[in-house]
């Protein structure tokens, strides 16, 4: 929910800045997407599983989208801080975000939700 906050606050407050964020880091954001959209299934179908086989299939996808959407919003963010953005939104879409710095903000975005999860 604060993800959908935070992305509609950028996109209301900073729009020229939102739309050279999405052009050249579409990849991770669609990625980030798919990682919400199967969290919530996961969720949601695992409630409503036949067999115990079927529970645990939706709680692996639930686990792995709740690793994989953190990575690649840390990705964007890493990508971001590094300057890897630029302003008229027409980056390297791939090179933008696959570097260290990105990656270590990747990780350390999963590492954060991670302590969160286990704080709260």
């Amino acid at each position: 929910m604060w993800l959908i906050y935070v992305l509609v606050m950028w996109w209301t407050g900073f729009p020229i800045a939102f739309a050279a964020a999405t052009t050249t880091l579409f990849i991770p954001m669609m990625l980030a997407l798919a990682g919400i959209v199967l969290r919530g299934a996961g969720f949601a179908f695992r409630e409503y599983a036949e067999t115990y086989a079927q529970a645990r299939f939706f709680g692996v996808i639930f686990a792995g989208s709740s690793v994989i959407t953190p990575f690649f919003l840390g990705t964007v963010a890493g990508a971001i801080a590094s300057g890897r953005v630029p302003a008229d939104g027409y980056g390297d879409p791939v090179r933008s975000w696959l570097n260290p710095t990105s990656v270590v903000g990747g990780c350390l975005a999963v590492t954060t939700c991670a302590f969160l999860a286990g704080v709260f």
